[in-house]
C-alpha cells in the first residue's frame, strides 16, 4: 500500500478528524522508519524495558546516534551512566566541567582550570589554591609554598605550619 500526496499545504493527515482515535503502525515486530523530520507534539511514550548496555548508541530502548537537544528539564530515574573521561559540562559547553581523569579519580574545572580532584586517595586543590571558609572573600587556607600551609582571615595572614627538613613550625603572624 502506498500512500502519497503531492499537496504540500494539506499534507496527509490520519486520525485528526475526531480525539482521542487509537493509532497503530506495524505489528510488534516490524521495523518503522521515518524518512525525515517527526515532530512529536503531545509525549513521545517508550514502554520498551531493554537496558542500554553500552555507549555506542546501538542499545536501549531508545537510541539516538547523533546529538540530543533537550530543551526542558532532564529527569533520570536511575544512574546516569558516561564513557571514561567524557565530560558534564556546566556552561554549555565552555569551560567549566566535571569528569574522570583517569581511573576513580574526578576533576572539576572551572574557568579551563582544575580546581579540585576526588579520588578514593581523598580531596584536593592546585597548589597555592584557596580553599574558601567564607565563599570567596577574605577568608581562607592555602599552600603559600612547598610544605607551608597558610591561614588567612581578613585578608591577612595569620598562622603558617612549615616543615623545613622534617622540622615543623608554627608561625602567629598579622593581626593574631
Amino acid at each position: 500500500l502506498n500512500i502519497d500526496n503531492s499537496n504540500t499545504s494539506n499534507g496527509i493527515t490520519v486520525g485528526t478528524a475526531t480525539s482521542g482515535v487509537p493509532i497503530s503502525i506495524g505489528h510488534s515486530t516490524s521495523e518503522t522508519t521515518v524518512n525525515d523530520n517527526l515532530n512529536v507534539t503531545g509525549i513521545l511514550d517508550v514502554t520498551d524495558t531493554t537496558d542500554s548496555s553500552d555507549a555506542s548508541g546501538d542499545t536501549g530502548a531508545l537510541r539516538v546516534e547523533g546529538g540530543a537537544s533537550i530543551a526542558k528539564k532532564l529527569y533520570v530515574g536511575t544512574d546516569l551512566t558516561l564513557a571514561a573521561t567524557n565530560k558534564i559540562y556546566l556552561d554549555g559547553g565552555g569551560n567549566s566541567y566535571i569528569y574522570e581523569a583517569s581511573a576513580d579519580s574526578v576533576q572539576v574545572v572551572a574557568g579551563g582550570t582544575a580546581s579540585l580532584f576526588v579520588s578514593d586517595a581523598g580531596i584536593g586543590v592546585p597548589a597555592t589554591s584557596k580553599i574558601w571558609l567564607d565563599n570567596g572573600g577574605n577568608t581562607y587556607i592555602r599552600e603559600s609554598s612547598g610544605d607551608t600551609i597558610c591561614f588567612t582571615t581578613e585578608g591577612s595572614d595569620n598562622f603558617k605550619f612549615a616543615s623545613d627538613g622534617g622540622n615543623p613550625s608554627i608561625q602567629i603572624l598579622g593581626n593574631a
